[in-house]
């Protein structure tokens, strides 16, 4: 079977959960770069310093981060191990129906090595492979979105120079 199979069952948590991570991640790069740029446009345009406002955002920001992020990492985790318990115990049930001759051929001990390295190889996959693809990708979108807001002419620049290199490389 597919890898991806097992996690069906738990596929709108697990996806929630990988989904809210990279979100939160993503605002906090993008909340920060705003207000960095706030800040300097107050600076350069001679605009009498009202740092507040730029602090309250970061800190209600700040405020629902901590009730999010902890909830949808929970959701992530719970569903990639209950993925993996669902794996150990078909793993568990088909041991013992293995042929006489693989049974004789290796020892358990070795037998369970091979099972559990390639549990390890799983978890890994569920655990931080997607989570880190996707967090990259959304990532990715979010800092072009917010050069984009910023200054769009200069990220267009940047834009279509890195696609030309891409494909000149």
């Amino acid at each position: 079977k597919k890898i991806l199979e097992y996690i069906k069952p738990r596929l709108i948590q697990y996806t929630f959960g990988i989904i809210g991570m990279d979100i939160a991640g993503t605002a906090t790069i993008i909340l920060l770069a705003y207000s960095l740029k706030l800040m300097i446009d107050m600076q350069l345009t001679h605009v009498p310093l009202t740092i507040q406002s730029p602090i309250l955002q970061v800190f209600v920001f700040l405020i629902i981060a901590f009730i999010f992020i902890p909830i949808t990492y929970f959701l992530y985790q719970s569903s990639s191990r209950k993925a993996i318990l669902y794996i150990k115990t078909k793993i568990l049930q088909k041991i013992p129906r293995l042929p006489l001759v693989i049974i004789d051929r290796y020892s358990k001990g070795d037998l369970n090595t091979r099972f559990m390295a390639d549990l390890k190889s799983i978890e890994k996959i569920y655990s931080e492979t997607l989570q880190t693809l996707s967090g990259t990708l959304f990532l990715g979108l979010g800092c072009l979105i917010t050069m984009l807001v910023l200054e769009w002419r200069v990220s267009t620049i940047l834009v279509i120079s890195s696609i030309l290199f891409s494909f000149i490389s």
